[in-house]
């Protein structure tokens, strides 16, 4: 055999045995993910570091383990309602150039990573930047009240869905201390998921939304400026973000329109939705509202029934107003129209309490909206409210301009 030959053989064997061990590190590979995705794993600490420019790799788009539900039972109104979350699917949504482009590996409405710095390429992992020490709710069948003080006695101030998100700021005996949207309040311990485990559970359940950067920002009915306009986007509300269509995304609003909006109107990340508060700084409930809204809420998930005015088999959006009112002693009228012009006129947002009434013009079978007052919500605080949305959503909490400003605001709560 010749040298050249020899060398050859030598050659073909070398690559023989770098294969062999090539396979035997992509086996320990994945054995060891196996293990780590199986133990439900996600280090908080590290995907801290990585955005803090401490990591230099990219990890890639992991498999999300699925983290353990606590066996307490939270604290939830009397009937039976569906806790609203920000989006229950666990699959990232995968965002083309457009509708018939197959997305790459980790590619996503995404999030620029700060000062370049690389970045985890599945962009749920930034929802830990937006938190110091992030607290998840872990009940998945209701709201866990949220309180004054650190007791189970204090006034109920808020409600937490499954799986709302916000600022831990202390421990305080069997309760957490937590901040959201500018308040504060105290929940059962019991009931919420803090550090490793709650980034998993966050990631699981966030949804990709668009934010308009400014209020009345247009979207249209096709990806031009040339189409329909379809409805305006309010800086404060999160659109569902469904595709990417070149520089254009499309959105969907809570009440089921569709719309193109260019993406350098809005920002886009992945949220958790926020727990409701009723109280706002510098203005004090009485226990009376705190009360009313407390009670509204015992309807939530309920059924959407135009006509109807009866809790627990269906109501429409005037007929819940007036049987949450009508249950405090209060007069209420039955439409809506005549709702809009009873009570005392509150003049503008900056002097509305919560347990006040939102005046919208309501919208016809075709997506059209009326002339006059066709539509009504509660207030609840902190720019929320609860309202008999609509047969397909029920009795649900948007934010009080999901669909445009209010016409008018009425108090019949004169506290």
């Amino acid at each position: 055999m010749s040298e050249m030959n020899e060398a050859a053989l030598r050659r073909k064997k070398r690559r023989k045995r770098q294969m062999i061990g090539q396979y035997m590190l992509s086996f320990m590979i994945i054995v060891l993910t196996g293990l780590n995705v199986g133990f439900g794993a996600i280090n908080l600490q590290k995907i801290k570091d990585q955005r803090a420019g401490l990591y230099d790799t990219d990890p890639g788009n992991p498999e999300l383990p699925q983290a353990p539900l606590k066996e307490t039972e939270a604290e939830v109104p009397k009937t039976e309602p569906t806790a609203e979350n920000a989006g229950s699917e666990t699959e990232v949504p995968q965002l083309g150039e457009d509708k018939n482009t197959e997305p790459q590996p980790g590619e996503g409405p995404g999030l620029t990573a700060p000062n370049g710095e690389a970045a985890y390429k599945d962009p749920r992992f930034y929802l830990v930047g937006y938190y110091e020490n992030m607290g998840v709710i872990s009940n998945p069948t209701g709201f866990v009240n949220i309180r004054s003080e650190a007791s189970a006695n204090a006034p109920i101030v808020g409600k937490a869905p499954a799986y709302s998100a916000f600022e831990i700021l202390e421990e305080s005996g069997d309760f957490y201390k937590i901040a959201a949207g500018g308040c504060e309040g105290y929940v059962a311990r019991d009931f919420v998921y803090t550090g490793d485990e709650a980034l998993t559970v966050a990631m699981q359940h966030c949804s990709a939304n668009a934010y308009a950067l400014y209020d009345r920002t247009k979207a249209y009915e096709r990806p031009n400026t040339a189409s329909k306009e379809q409805f305006e986007m309010y800086a404060d509300n999160g659109y569902e973000l469904l595709e990417r269509v070149g520089n254009w995304v499309r959105i969907v609003t809570n009440t089921g329109l569709y719309g193109y909006v260019n993406e350098d109107k809005v920002s886009v990340r992945y949220t958790l939705v926020e727990p409701y508060f009723y109280e706002e700084a510098g203005k004090d409930l009485s226990r009376t509202r705190l009360d009313l809204i407390d009670y509204a809420f015992q309807w939530y998930g309920g059924a959407y029934v135009w006509g109807s005015a009866t809790l627990g088999e269906g109501v429409d959006c005037s007929g819940y107003v007036l049987r949450v009112f009508e249950h405090f002693g209060y007069n209420v009228p039955r439409l809506s129209i005549e709702q809009s012009v009873w009570g005392k006129e509150v003049a503008s947002m900056a002097d509305i309490k919560a347990g006040d009434l939102l005046f919208f013009r309501g919208y016809y079978d075709n997506g059209t909206l009326s002339e006059g007052v066709g539509h009504v919500g509660i207030y609840i605080g902190n720019g929320k409210m609860i309202h008999a949305a609509s047969k397909e959503r029920g009795i649900t909490v948007d934010a009080y301009n999901y669909m445009e400003e209010p016409i008018c605001i009425r108090r019949y709560i004169n506290d």
